[in-house]
């Protein structure tokens, strides 16, 4: 539901869009480090500084604010009196005499007022007022729910790096077992199983990798 919220974010997909940012998108002091074809990582991005850029140009924002500054206008507009008609109706009265006829200007000018029931205007302006606050507590509540995905998708991604950044290790490890279990095989001191068995735990943990990586690419991660 758009209030919609948000949210946004969101469809917003906050964090891994700012892998594609430009650089004059993002908050300062945010970069994005590329860690393959097509993932990417949000590095040196604090919390404050996604919620920050998570507001700007937001779609749903700008929206709810115009809708509440209409609202603001709406009630203005409620308390003030309808300006009064003035109406001017110009003719010619032909007046007759001894000496004849005599031909004379005349008009009539009438100003009016419009005066409302007692407690009409107050009611207008009532409810006007009623909905400058439906649309502030629209607008506060999408930002409540905004923060909320936000900081859901900064924690997903501080996590994923993480596990990244295990998962790369543990390929590392694995690489070095095989490497060795390898050399043992072709010295003799070592079984071909034992080298077979290296090499599979080697293609696992590049798995796991890609599969880490597949975590940080954009749109996997953001506000559900």
């Amino acid at each position: 539901m758009w209030i919609r919220c948000f949210v946004v974010v969101c469809g917003l997909m906050v964090l891994p869009c700012l892998a594609h940012a430009g650089p004059a998108e993002r908050p300062a002091g945010v970069s994005v480090v590329a860690t393959d074809a097509t993932s990417a990582v949000v590095s040196d991005l604090t919390l404050e500084r996604a919620q920050e850029w998570s507001r700007l140009g937001n779609p749903e924002i700008e929206f709810l604010g115009a809708s509440t500054a209409a609202a603001v206008g709406d009630s203005v507009a409620a308390d003030i009196l309808e300006n009064p008609e003035l109406s001017l109706s110009p003719g010619i009265v032909v007046s007759k005499g001894d000496g004849g006829n005599e031909t004379g200007f005349h008009g009539e000018i009438e100003i009016a007022q419009k005066i409302e029931f007692p407690g009409k205007r107050a009611l207008r302006k009532a409810i006007a007022d009623g909905t400058v606050r439906q649309r502030e507590v629209a607008l506060e509540a999408f930002y409540g729910q905004l923060e909320i995905r936000v900081r859901r998708a900064f924690y997903e991604v501080l996590a994923a790096r993480e596990i990244l950044q295990l998962r790369e290790q543990q390929r590392e490890i694995a690489t070095r077992f095989a490497e060795a279990a390898r050399k043992r095989a072709d010295t003799g001191y070592g079984s071909d199983f034992e080298a077979t068995k290296g090499d599979a735990e080697v293609l696992e943990a590049e798995r796991g990798v890609r599969a880490a990586r597949g975590e940080l690419a954009p749109g996997r991660l953001g506000p559900a």
